[in-house]
């Protein structure tokens, strides 16, 4: 498109630069025009027809030298899933422009939203659309957690496993069935976003959960795996006591037949 517009410029250019010379070639023909037969009179066109040229370049460059400066300054919303840490799928809104953003609307698919199963995953995505228009700075962000990944991670941290276990997720257990389920529903399917904000700018933007960002910071990194080493410690301490527990009851028993 700038290439294009490059060209349909510098062919008016052209065009303009041109038109004096077939004016000129013009002159040369007989005609009643008493402004040809006088050189003064044809001199002072072309610095008249030269200077307007001239002011026609400086305008066309101060335009697009404050387009480009409004582009280059203006907010940029970008909205994405990230996994935060623990399994817990969240979906972020980022300002990455330079100047703050207002008044964020964001509006997700109602399609995508009924093929949910779960009902708080339902609720989590549905409260998006009904978030107040809100305010990014540049490089701020704002959250929203949907829902939870079943694995080895979570049996980890609430020490459960099988299909049977379930995991708290804001207020109520979930089956780890349910949530794979859920993943499939995601997995399955793109999660269509709209988003406008300074009354002026919209994205169309497709959120696709097969793409999932990392949206932990190195510090967070570290803090998790420190407390993951701590949790996975206490579970082998749990598995050692319960292990004592029985040698003792064991042994209890044979001293007691004895």
């Amino acid at each position: 498109m700038k290439i294009l517009r490059s060209k349909i410029f510098i062919g008016l250019c052209l065009l303009f630069l041109a038109l004096p010379f077939f004016i000129n070639f013009l002159s040369c023909l007989p005609a009643p025009f008493e402004s040809w037969k006088q050189p003064s009179n044809w001199t002072t066109f072309w610095g008249q027809y030269l200077s307007g040229f001239a002011a026609f370049a400086m305008l066309f460059v101060a335009w697009r030298t404050l387009l480009t400066t409004k582009d280059a300054n203006r907010p940029y919303i970008v909205v994405d899933i990230v996994d935060r840490g623990y399994s817990r799928v969240f979906i972020r809104c980022r300002n990455l422009g330079h100047t703050i953003a207002t008044n964020i609307k964001i509006t997700l698919d109602n399609t995508f939203i009924e093929k949910i199963r779960i009902a708080k995953v339902k609720e989590s995505v549905e409260s998006i659309n009904s978030t107040t228009p809100f305010v990014l700075e540049p490089n701020g962000e704002k959250v929203w957690e949907i829902f939870l990944i079943p694995g080895t991670q979570l049996d980890s941290f609430h020490n459960v496993w099988g299909e049977n276990a379930k995991y708290p997720f804001k207020g109520e257990y979930i089956l780890k069935q349910d949530w794979k389920e859920n993943e499939k529903i995601f997995k399955g399917n793109i999660l269509k976003c709209s988003v406008s904000y300074n009354d002026e700018y919209s994205e169309h933007i497709e959120i696709d959960y097969n793409n999932i960002l990392d949206g932990i910071t190195t510090d967070e990194k570290l803090s998790n795996g420190f407390f993951s080493i701590v949790m996975s410690l206490s579970h082998i301490q749990n598995e050692l006591r319960a292990i004592k527990s029985a040698i003792s009851a064991e042994q209890d028993k044979n001293t007691l037949k004895n």
